[in-house]
């Protein structure tokens, strides 16, 4: 099974339902992958990480207790390690730290709306925006 971990403006993109470009509506493409999930075509990688970002969105939480019930989901916590390690890249410390926790939770796809903020990791896994995962 394929198994992605969504930054947080992916889950934005979503419950703001923003809407993008003319040709591109970021939210029903979030929409579309978070749909995938709930068949059962991914599971997903989330982390405490994204708890705290996320934390004035009440979907996310009830979004991840649902996938919990359903045996989807990998649940990681940021570890010091994880921060040594995301200090050292170049790029912003919080794109650098879901990264870490990406890969650390085997995430195939880290999907993102900032692709320009995860380059470094091209090769260590694959930084893809929704459209492209699917």
């Amino acid at each position: 099974m394929t198994t992605a971990y969504c930054d947080s403006c992916v889950y934005r993109d979503y419950y703001e339902w923003r809407p993008g470009f003319a040709w591109l509506h970021y939210g029903e493409e979030a929409k579309k992958l978070f749909d995938n999930i709930d068949n059962g075509e991914y599971s997903l990688v989330v982390s405490d990480h994204l708890d705290f970002q996320l934390k004035g969105f009440p979907q996310y939480q009830e979004y991840i207790t649902k996938l919990r019930g359903k045996n989807k989901l990998v649940e990681l916590a940021v570890t010091s390690a994880d921060k040594r390690n995301a200090k050292q890249e170049d790029t912003e410390y919080e794109d650098a730290l879901h990264a870490h926790l990406a890969i650390r939770g085997k995430a195939q796809y880290l999907v993102t709306d900032n692709i320009e903020h995860f380059g470094v990791f091209e090769g260590r896994i694959k930084v893809r925006r929704p459209e492209n995962v699917y």
